[in-house]
């Protein structure tokens, strides 16, 4: 959403690289987000709407499998990836050389990856895979 957000604020100051770029990354995300394990049988009306009004509903749907695990690590460093990327082609866009602008995108793609692969862990438990 960050990425949206900003993408349509460079492309309203005349950015239009940079604006088209995180545009692109946002979409991107959304496309990753789409394809978590959870999201598998829904359409994009069901994605729109967000989550069920009832938690209990998906109380059997809680627990994830290894390979749903996997999945999930995919899921992390992907989003680590492009926002690393969409904060490497900010700083350089921003008067930043790329001896500067790399290790930036490194650094906040790393957060990134730490940041949603603890949410990963700590939010979904493990069930025994049949």
């Amino acid at each position: 959403m960050v990425c949206g957000i900003g993408g349509g604020a460079y492309l309203f100051s005349g950015a239009w690289v940079v604006g088209v770029f995180l545009l692109l990354v946002a979409f991107f995300i959304g496309i990753i987000g789409q394809g978590l394990p959870h999201h598998a049988g829904q359409g994009f009306r069901e994605l729109a709407q967000g989550s069920a009004a009832d938690p209990q509903e998906y109380e059997d749907d809680l627990e994830i499998t290894p390979a749903e695990t996997i999945k999930m690590g995919r899921v992390a460093m992907f989003t680590g990836l492009w926002s690393g990327l969409a904060a490497g082609v900010v700083a350089g866009h921003h008067g930043l050389r790329w001896y500067f602008a790399v290790p930036v995108g490194a650094v906040i793609g790393i957060a990134m990856l730490v940041l949603v692969g603890t949410l990963i862990v700590r939010t979904c438990p493990r069930k025994a895979e049949p």
